[in-house]
């Protein structure tokens, strides 16, 4: 499996000049992303994985003379194999299990990986 690693280093400078510097580490899993239409079309392009925030990124591939109607699922797939679905709402993340305070909770299914993604609002 192809890994990397990404060091940033992020400075915050308050007004009451305290300087502090973190150190971030994102680790980068590369595969392909694959698109499932129609039943029996499958469209695959080179990916990565952000393996910290669960963002998928890559190539964008133009579609339109293809005539897709229905997209059935989506999945990131590394070079080991490993297989993770993309969420259905904002095709940009991979779903994970949820888990609040350390502990995973029981009879829920996957969520995005976005905190912001519509399908994991919770209806008022």
């Amino acid at each position: 499996m192809v890994r990397y690693l990404i060091y940033v280093n992020v400075v915050v400078t308050f007004s009451f000049n305290v300087r502090i510097t973190y150190k971030l580490i994102i680790m980068k899993l590369k595969g392909t992303f694959t698109s499932i239409w129609d039943g029996d079309t499958e469209i695959t392009t080179d990916a990565e994985l952000d393996t910290e925030t669960g963002e998928v990124t890559c190539e964008s591939i133009d579609v339109d003379d293809m005539d897709l109607e229905c997209l059935e699922r989506e999945f990131f797939t590394d070079e080991d194999d490993n297989e993770y679905r993309i969420c259905t709402t904002c095709h940009e993340y991979i779903l994970v299990d949820p888990i609040i305070e350390g502990e995973r909770l029981p009879e829920v299914e996957l969520v995005c990986s976005n905190p912001y993604c519509e399908s994991n609002w919770l209806p008022l």
